[in-house]
């Protein structure tokens, strides 16, 4: 009977949702192509920043014949020798500071130095000098930002700071400055603990991130400090 009378073929699609045909209207496949491919954002990074859950963009990857299974080759820029050997050596900083700076493990940070043939300090030397400097450069800074200059890679997360506000979210921020979203949310939540509360009012639905008034002294008291130093 199915020989004569074959049965009819039915197009199985995948169940839809209102968050997955809302999140399809606002974002073509070519868009969510070159967040994913050009501008390396994850599937949280871009879900972060159309308001959506990282399952719902998966899904409209797998739709739009995006494959995010076998992973994306690793981006990370070469990481220039004497850079590394002057921050480092010269400057004393830490490979964790240096990696979460390039949006890298400390893993792959060591790894360039020994392709560089730079010589691994003693364990804890490197703490120790970078401990003394830091100590030394709170010192001497506003009062404000002491707690922050105080601590080892207090100035790096303030520079950061300042850059991230020329954005309307952090996670633009991280896409255009070619960083790691979640190395650079930490590292401005990091720095909003040590000197003591938040410093901007994070992006809500279609507005902005914004700075709070404890975020306006800080940046002002950076600026002044960065004209002196």
């Amino acid at each position: 009977m199915l020989t004569q009378h074959p049965a009819i073929s039915r197009q199985l699609s995948a169940p839809t949702t209102p968050a997955l045909t809302g999140l399809a209207a606002r974002l073509p496949p070519e868009t969510l192509s070159a967040h994913y491919h050009q501008q390396r954002m994850t599937l949280r990074d871009i879900a972060s920043r159309y308001h959506v859950d990282r399952k719902t963009v998966a899904r409209l990857a797998h739709q739009s014949g995006i494959n995010t299974r076998q992973g994306r080759p690793r981006s990370h820029e070469e990481i220039d020798r004497n850079w590394l050997y002057t921050e480092y050596i010269v400057h004393r900083r830490t490979l964790p500071e240096l990696a979460a700076e390039k949006g890298m493990s400390t893993m792959n940070m060591s790894l360039w130095a020994q392709r560089h043939g730079i010589q691994r300090r003693p364990r804890g030397e490197a703490s120790k000098a970078a401990n003394l400097e830091a100590a030394k450069q709170g010192r001497q800074a506003p009062t404000i930002l002491r707690p922050a200059l105080s601590q080892i890679g207090g100035a790096a997360r303030l520079k950061r700071f300042e850059m991230v506000l020329r954005y309307p979210t952090i996670t633009a921020a991280a896409a255009d400055l070619g960083l790691c979203q979640a190395v650079l949310t930490s590292q401005i939540t990091r720095l909003e603990g040590e000197l003591g509360g938040a410093l901007v009012e994070r992006a809500q639905r279609g507005c902005p991130m914004t700075l709070n008034q404890r975020g306006a002294r800080v940046l002002r008291a950076w600026k002044a400090w960065k004209r002196t130093t």
